[in-house]
């Protein structure tokens, strides 16, 4: 039998500079079922001022023997008067153009290498995320918004564990908020 549901999370955190969310659960796969997830979005706010710098996320998975990242956002620099950072499912927005409509990617790497070093030698979650990362787009120039990298959708055993873990840079004062939706279907082993 096929069930589904949304999963939204909403967190509010006291700034700091940067800022970690360390390993934010989102959704644990029930026993007995194998999950289809697809990623719709993540939103970040403050509740003072404007202006962002840079801003990375990954989305992975920790079950018995199994570490996997699915989903990874990266921004930045953008404009001084941004008030939010968005980032959508790329499968659902394949067209859509960088801020300007004229700004090129001068590179481009797969999600592959998305961040550089997301786990350490010793297995766990790298939550210090290199500001320098290797293999992200780099656009000609700055203000060019979000990228994600990820599939349309990724599956999951029962028993596994859907994390979040991000790093917001130069932000100060008030508290940050974040808002994330899945979608989930679910089917019986």
């Amino acid at each position: 039998m096929t069930t589904f549901t949304f999963v939204d999370v909403e967190v509010a955190t006291v700034n700091q500079n940067p800022t970690y969310i360390n390993q934010q659960v989102l959704y644990t796969v029930p026993s007995g079922k194998i999950a289809k997830i697809k990623f719709d979005s993540v939103h970040i706010s403050k509740s003072t001022g404007t202006g962002f710098s840079v801003h990375i996320f990954v989305m992975y998975s920790q079950g018995t023997n199994v570490i996997r990242k699915h989903v990874v956002g990266y921004a930045d620099t953008p404009s001084s008067d941004v008030a939010t950072l968005n980032y959508y499912n790329p499968k659902d927005w394949t067209n859509v153009q960088t801020a300007g409509g004229t700004t090129s990617i001068s590179t481009a790497y797969t999600m592959s290498t998305q961040p550089q070093s997301w786990i350490d030698s010793s297995n766990n979650i790298d939550t210090t995320f290199d500001d320098n990362l290797v293999g992200y787009p780099n656009y000609t120039t700055a203000d060019n918004g979000t990228r994600v990298y990820c599939p349309e959708t990724f599956f999951m055993k029962a028993g596994e564990v859907l994390k979040y873990s991000d790093k917001l840079e130069n932000v100060t004062g008030g508290y940050r908020y974040t808002n994330m939706r899945l979608a989930v279907w679910l089917e019986d082993v």
